[in-house]
């Protein structure tokens, strides 16, 4: 019998907190991966070694980045997953560095989209940030950032689940909110199954 191979989704927690609410809004957006047949793959960038991009332009011909860190195994999973699913804070308007250095040192995939003209396939992506306060222009430096981390593993940037005002412990999360995360949730991964249809 000839079965279709598991989806592998690759969760992104860029909290430098495992125990944080954007985290635990992914999780509960994922929650039904499993039954839905889809493999989720997490990752903390603060729970890896990944150095800062140093600009010596190495991957521009196409040539291995020469940083001998995590980033190798992140960029393969960034390139073989059939979808990725990013929660974030706001960091002042961004997000934490710790995942600002993971998504500078995915300058290889600029150059070879950019530069030597390589292709990915396209797939689905969810985004959920997270902000304690309620400023109108909260995620735009974490949207555009995400945008053009996205564009460059070949994702277009999908419409974020945003939160404002919430400045509590993951524990206390309003159940509007995690209402709200289920439910995105299950369309993002209804979105991943119909793609194969």
């Amino acid at each position: 019998m000839n079965e279709k191979a598991q989806k592998r989704l690759l969760a992104l927690h860029l909290s430098p907190r495992r125990d944080s609410n954007s985290s635990r809004l992914l999780e509960v957006a994922l929650a039904g991966a499993a039954e839905a047949g889809v493999e989720v793959i997490s990752l903390w960038p603060i729970e890896l070694n990944i150095e800062p991009c140093i600009a010596c332009e190495t991957c521009f011909s196409g040539a291995p980045c020469p940083i001998a860190d995590d980033m190798p195994r992140v960029r393969e999973l960034l390139e073989s997953v059939d979808a990725v699913a990013i929660a974030t804070p706001s960091y002042f308007y961004g997000i934490p560095s710790q995942a600002k250095a993971l998504v500078d040192r995915c300058q290889p995939f600029w150059a070879r989209k950019y530069i030597l003209a390589e292709t990915l396939p396209s797939r689905p992506a969810a985004v959920i940030e997270v902000a304690g306060s309620g400023g109108a222009r909260a995620f735009d430096g974490i949207n555009l950032t995400i945008k053009y981390f996205l564009d460059s593993i070949f994702i277009d940037m999908p419409e974020p689940l945003s939160f404002r005002h919430i400045d509590c412990e993951p524990k206390d999360l309003p159940e509007e909110a995690l209402r709200a995360a289920a439910d995105f949730g299950k369309r993002f991964l209804s979105s991943l199954i119909e793609k194969e249809k």
